[in-house]
């Protein structure tokens, strides 16, 4: 027996009732799981047999209706760079160890700021938290059911499922630290919003601005690009433009003089020339077919006139 409810309340057994650390339960349904061989594992433990026409074969089912699995979140704070060697805090509970550090580890009131910062984010990242509202979706043997059958699952199972808990409960403490420094979405918790104390105040001054983190997409209204890079596409850019016009208006400037004249009336000399050339060509080419042509006249009366050959009009001469 865990414990009793007393008032709308529980109270653990003495087993359970530690003042250094924090206790979860975690309660597993079985909700007729079948598995094809034995598991051993202490929390999914199936042993029950049943001749099944499912698989055609028998079907191991959960030992009880199920299980419960207790575990503690304990939290410590070191120093490694301490005078005589690394200090660290007892593991405690969490929201404890930042009241009693300072002294006994050397830190900096900077230090100090950042450890109590860190503290109190751990206080929403324990492994309840990790699990809560996800249900049967927290656990890892849930990614492998298939219509009511899991695959066999090995004796250290539960250490799996605890492992990624503990994955989970980091990657929030993570998170919680980024939103630190960025700000959580919708406007909550802005500046204006929080605690307008001398000792609040002075942690939010010392460690508002000390963060440097990476953000994505343009709804921050930050960009962060090369001014290097962004100076020599500029110079680069500019020196092509300048060069361009320049190089213009030293190609166009020779035509504005007597040069450029005296070319231009060149190349319209030429011009006609060429046009009086193919005209007297095509004049030639005219005469030429006019007199290789013969006309015969056709048994109606008609005249046509037909192309002949050189050898043609010398016979008919």
């Amino acid at each position: 027996m865990a414990g009793r409810s007393v008032g709308g309340g529980f109270i653990p057994v003495p087993e359970l009732r530690r003042k250094d650390a924090d206790l979860s339960l975690f309660f597993l349904a079985f909700n007729n799981i079948a598995y094809p061989a034995p598991v051993d594992d202490l929390f999914f433990t199936s042993h029950r047999w049943e001749n099944t026409s499912i698989t055609g074969k028998g079907l191991y089912y959960g030992d009880k209706i199920a299980s419960v699995m207790g575990c503690i979140d304990q939290h410590q704070i070191c120093n490694p760079n301490g005078q005589n060697g690394p200090r660290c805090t007892a593991l405690d509970a969490s929201g404890v160890t930042h009241l009693h550090e300072p002294d006994r580890l050397g830190f900096s009131d900077l230090q100090s700021n950042i450890s109590f910062i860190i503290e109190s984010l751990i206080l929403n990242t324990d492994l309840a938290r990790s699990t809560g509202g996800h249900g049967a979706g927290s656990l890892v043997a849930q990614r492998t059911v298939y219509d009511g059958v899991n695959v066999p699952l090995p004796s250290n199972q539960w250490h799996i499922e605890v492992g990624n808990w503990f994955n989970i409960a980091l990657a929030g403490l993570q998170h919680a630290v980024v939103q630190y420094a960025t700000g959580p979405p919708d406007g909550q918790y802005r500046p204006q919003n929080r605690l307008d104390t001398k000792v609040f105040k002075r942690l939010y001054d010392n460690t508002c601005s000390l963060q440097k983190v990476r953000q994505f997409g343009s709804a921050q209204g930050y960009v962060t690009f090369s001014f290097l890079g962004l100076m020599i596409i500029i110079g680069v850019g500019g020196l092509v433009i300048v060069s361009s016009l320049l190089l213009e208006f030293a190609v166009s400037r020779p035509k504005k003089g007597w040069l450029g004249a005296e070319r231009r009336a060149a190349w319209v000399r030429q011009e006609q020339f060429t046009t009086w050339k193919k005209s007297r060509q095509e004049g030639l080419e005219l005469r030429s077919t006019a007199e290789t042509m013969i006309i015969h006249e056709t048994t109606t009366g008609e005249k046509v006139a037909t192309p002949s050959s050189e050898n043609d009009r010398i016979e008919r001469a």
